[in-house]
């Protein structure tokens, strides 16, 4: 299969499992198999930078009467009414409370961006735009700057979820995984002798290029012109 297979580093290795935790499918035990083969040690040091970074938090629940136990996602407390003890960072190390900042960020926005539907003025032959997954992570994110803006798209598409630059229109395009029933980022598989998590990048799992746009235009100058 053409493609080119990248290793992922801890911060892209968390947002992957974060797509699956947050899934509404997660239940019954943690399997390593379904979450790419990771180690399940290696899961739990990913679910405690998770939940210290504010994403989410998973327990596991015991099951009542004979049903199996599963994980559960905890809110502002439990069935006990216990709290969370909130994280601290100031007790923490400057480069752990760097790292947990970053990966709250981009998580939100890999469940917050998108692109919204393109408009056209057909009698006029004008594209109206809507707004592009770039003004939408400008108003999640005031005051951070386009390089940091820049490298949290690239982790993005790292992670497979792409982000182009549409040259054409001239706006950011974002393609995002809708199927709710399969959280799994697709082509990803752990290396057990390298200690890895990889990813096949090609179009199968990164979506192609959408042709449509270019079409679209060619349609409106057709039609403006054909007459």
């Amino acid at each position: 299969m053409d493609g080119v297979v990248i290793e992922l580093n801890k911060l892209e290795r968390q947002i992957i499992l974060y797509q699956y935790l947050n899934s509404p499918v997660i239940k019954g035990k943690l399997d390593q198999e379904e979450l790419y083969g990771i180690p399940v040690s290696t899961i739990y040091k990913d679910m405690r930078d998770l939940r210290d970074a504010g994403l989410i938090h998973i327990k596991w629940k015991s099951g009542l009467n004979g049903e199996e136990g599963q994980y559960v996602t905890v809110y502002q407390e439990d069935e006990d009414n216990t709290k969370i003890k909130p994280y601290d960072e100031a007790k923490d190390s400057p480069a752990r409370v760097r790292h947990l900042h970053r990966l709250k960020r981009i998580c939100q926005a890999l469940t917050k961006l998108r692109n919204d539907e393109l408009q056209v003025d057909y009698t006029a032959g004008k594209l109206l735009k809507g707004k592009n997954c770039k003004q939408y992570y400008k108003e999640l994110f005031p005051g951070i700057s386009e390089r940091t803006m820049q490298r949290d798209f690239q982790t993005l598409t790292r992670v497979g979820f792409p982000i182009r630059y549409n040259r054409t229109l001239q706006y950011y395009e974002f393609f995002e995984v809708v199927d709710e029933d399969y959280p799994w980022v697709d082509g990803v598989s752990y290396d057990p002798v390298e200690k890895k998590l990889k990813r096949l990048v090609s179009d199968r799992t990164d979506c192609e290029i959408q042709p449509t746009h270019m079409d679209e235009i060619l349609d409106i100058r057709e039609g403006l012109y054909r007459d």
